[in-house]
């Protein structure tokens, strides 16, 4: 009888699995769109990226918003290269304090082979409601641009 149990018990687990992975990509497809509609509405071109990623132009910069499983998670994230593999400890240092300057930034730096040293900048925000990321879109545009002209100017020093 126990081994019955278990039998349907893994049965049910493993037919589960499909329904989670499917759950998840409509989650991240209906942000897609939600942030396709607003980024249209708001006069800004998007499309997706073959990330799944939705990429758009502010100012002349590049910028994604990264849809999640999570519809209450909000990430906004610009991305810069750097070739200057001598510079990498340079690169850590006005990382560091950037990060200290700007609270709502992180800063992630990943050597790609391609391209020397890749830098995030992302501002990730847990929201209240999901439509609340239309509240903080402009601000954290704002961050993002300002930390990254305060870590070029800080990096420029060392």
């Amino acid at each position: 009888m126990k081994r019955y149990f278990c039998f349907i018990a893994l049965f049910l687990f493993i037919s589960a699995i499909p329904t989670f992975a499917q759950d998840e990509a409509q989650i991240k497809k209906e942000l897609q769109e939600k942030y396709m509609a607003f980024l249209k509405e708001e006069g800004f071109s998007p499309t997706i990226d073959s990330d799944g990623d939705v990429k758009f132009k502010n100012e002349g910069n590049i910028f994604y918003l990264r849809p999640t499983t999570d519809k209450k998670y909000f990430e906004v994230l610009r991305i810069l290269t750097d070739d200057n593999s001598d510079k990498f400890v340079s690169l850590l240092k006005s990382s560091n304090v950037t990060m200290k300057e700007f609270r709502l930034i992180r800063i992630i730096i990943y050597e790609n082979s391609n391209e020397g040293f890749v830098v995030h900048f992302r501002s990730d925000n847990y929201l209240g409601e999901e439509e609340d990321f239309k509240k903080i879109f402009y601000r954290s545009l704002n961050v993002i641009t300002s930390s990254i002209d305060f870590f070029k100017e800080d990096y420029l020093k060392k």
